[in-house]
């Protein structure tokens, strides 16, 4: 039997000892274990490979989003600029829409300024800036299978301008008056309005090319008729004839006089030498004396136009809209033919209209009843499915021009109503250059060029036995039966018997329309034009187009 030894109270027994040492041995013995399992099962690191791959892979991916999120944002800001663009397109339509709604004048010739009713004006011109047609159109030799080639097709008619006093259907418009001590807003319900082109034409060989960054603006110019403003002692409204300074501080419609710039009316308007940009005898930036009487019609003149664009402070408040590769203006012609595509595709239900492909190859094969094209001979007018389209001013004169036949120029000058020349009498067919001047021009036409004083026609009065004279002044409103001109100068009018002794039209009594000195230069009253607008939004290259068609 094992005696047992009890411990004395606060001493620590053999047995105590024991377990301590035995809980140690535990704990160490655990501890091993533990460092043993965990240095013999540790996972290992990434290698440099595994590092190397997954940021290839976290790059690649990157760019990827990159590149995804670059192309949502470029068709975003595409998409964007072609709404922008729609947008302007459209607010410029609706702004000459409304413009035209408010013309002051019936739209017909022989227009008496003292009825105080203004103007409508409109012209073809050879180009949007200097040199050759933007279209290439052949100006000597035809060949039809290259006549309605363009260096860029996307480019329609640039050279149009029109003009004309408006009365707003709204709110009244709004412009500058350079006044002592600053500038101030005016007001007034009537207004000349002018619309054209600039062709900023970096080579300068007066085509449009977009592949070097050439463009074309259409500029719109609002110029307020405030006869009211003219100073009551002095009759003007600025001492001096400087129209270049007067027109780019203010927006006040005036024309040149000895005694200084006059504010115009509606009735002063009618008369071409009184309207914005038109030729009165000086260089544009020069300050004319007054008007020259020898500059008689007065034609729009695109180096006044487009020295008249505003600049400095005021620099494109005159866009109506930009990057432009159409702004072409029509006249209704109810004589315009419409031939039928039988001639060219066999289908006699396609209509082809003067600006179609071959217009113009079927106006020349009709005229030499070229059976290539289908024509056989018979009376003219001829193989017409119709009549009646909208047609450029002049549409086959240049054509006419270009044949050079006296027989095919007779032809084309009277398919229709506005298909050839100008009317002798208005003298805007001898206009040169035509990239400045423009021949083939509307105009509602002032009688007052028939009691002015001035002798316009003087180069071909006779005294009724053909030989010239210089008598006769105003003789179509002097309530006297004069001797008319000669038939080659004869207005629009049908034809009496001709004297053939003289070649002169016998006298139809006192004033009449043969007597006159001058003449518009088409005779028709315009029933309507068409304004076609297109434009190209310059990264994208996507075109938009509209047209604005207008009843007089």
């Amino acid at each position: 039997m094992t005696a047992v030894r009890l411990a004395e109270p606060g001493s620590v027994s053999g047995v105590d000892l024991l377990q301590t040492a035995e809980s140690a041995c535990l704990v160490s013995a655990e501890l091993s274990r533990t460092k043993s399992r965990r240095s013999g099962g540790v996972r290992r690191g990434l290698t440099l490979t595994e590092i190397l791959i997954a940021v290839t892979v976290t790059l690649v991916l990157m760019a990827a989003l990159v590149n995804a999120f670059a192309a949502i944002n470029d068709e975003i800001s595409s998409s964007r600029a072609v709404l922008e663009l729609a947008g302007q397109l459209r607010g410029s339509s609706e702004t000459i829409r409304e413009d035209l709604r408010g013309v002051t004048v019936p739209v017909g010739p022989w227009v008496d300024p003292s009825e105080g009713l203004g103007y409508f004006e409109y012209a073809e011109f050879a180009t949007a800036g200097t040199g050759v047609n933007p279209r290439n159109l052949p100006i000597a030799g035809v060949n039809f299978s290259t006549y309605h080639e363009r260096a860029d097709n996307l480019v329609g008619d640039l050279d149009d301008v029109v003009m004309f006093t408006c009365r707003s259907n709204g709110k009244p418009f709004r412009g500058r008056l350079r006044v002592p001590g600053g500038t101030r807003m005016i007001e007034s319900p009537l207004a000349e309005i002018a619309i054209w082109t600039r062709l900023n034409d970096v080579d300068g060989d007066g085509v449009l090319n977009r592949t070097i960054g050439e463009y074309v603006v259409v500029y719109r110019r609002v110029l307020l008729i405030r006869p009211d403003l003219n100073d009551a002692a002095t009759g003007r409204i600025a001492p001096t004839n400087d129209l270049l300074a007067w027109y780019q501080n203010n927006d006040v419609s005036v024309h040149a006089s000895a005694n200084g710039l006059v504010a115009n009316s509606l009735g002063e308007l009618s008369k071409r030498e009184h309207r914005f940009a038109h030729f009165i005898g000086a260089a544009p930036g020069t300050v004319p004396a007054d008007i020259d009487p020898n500059a008689f019609p007065y034609p729009i003149d695109r180096l006044w136009l487009n020295s008249l664009i505003l600049t400095g402070n005021f620099r494109g408040e005159d866009v109506l809209l930009s990057d432009a590769i159409a702004f072409d203006i029509k006249a209704f012609d109810p004589s315009a033919p419409v031939y039928n595509g039988s001639h060219l595709t066999g289908n006699p239900s396609l209509p082809v209209t003067q600006g179609d492909p071959f217009f113009e190859a079927l106006v020349a094969a009709d005229f030499a009843n070229d059976a290539t094209y289908g024509f056989q001979p018979s009376p003219s007018p001829r193989d017409f499915d119709s009549r009646g389209s909208y047609v450029d001013l002049g549409y086959a004169h240049f054509l006419g021009e270009s044949i050079g036949t006296p027989a095919f120029r007779t032809f084309v000058d009277g398919l229709s109503d506005f298909s050839g020349a100008p009317t002798v009498k208005s003298q805007m067919g001898s206009l040169l250059p035509r990239t400045r001047f423009s021949p083939l021009v509307y105009d509602t036409w002032p009688l007052h060029y028939e009691s002015d004083g001035l002798n316009q026609d003087a180069a071909t009065d006779n005294d009724g036995s053909g030989a010239p004279t210089t008598a006769l002044v105003d003789e179509g409103t002097n309530g006297i039966d004069d001797p008319n001109d000669s038939l080659a100068l004869a207005l629009a009018f049908p034809i009496p018997p001709v004297n053939a002794a003289t070649n002169a039209i016998p006298r139809l009594g006192p004033d009449d329309a043969y007597e006159r000195e001058t003449s518009p230069p088409f005779v028709p009253t315009l029933r309507g034009i068409e304004v076609t607008l297109r434009v190209i939004e310059p990264q994208s290259q996507q075109a938009r187009q509209t047209s604005i068609v207008v009843d007089f």
